[in-house]
């Protein structure tokens, strides 16, 4: 059985909210869980970031006429 247990008694575990508030932790998003140090950002109130649409400035992806696509490579960072 996976939870958090204190002398064999389950205290939290049946969500992942209810295991990271025993803990005294805010959430950490699954993305960014990596064992490289975002519980220990975490507890000291600096959990890592996620990217999020409001963060996109352009399209992340795209070809130019020098392989599949139709715009040139000056058309491309031009817009």
């Amino acid at each position: 059985m996976l939870g958090l247990f204190r002398d064999q008694m389950m205290i939290a575990g049946q969500t992942e909210e209810e295991l990271y508030e025993a803990l005294s932790l805010p959430r950490i998003a699954p993305e960014p869980r990596e064992d490289r140090g975002q519980i220990e950002a975490a507890a000291a109130s600096n959990p890592p970031k996620l990217i999020t649409r409001r963060d996109l400035r352009s399209d992340p992806h795209g070809h130019s006429a020098y392989t599949d696509g139709r715009a040139s490579i000056e058309e491309m960072v031009s817009t």
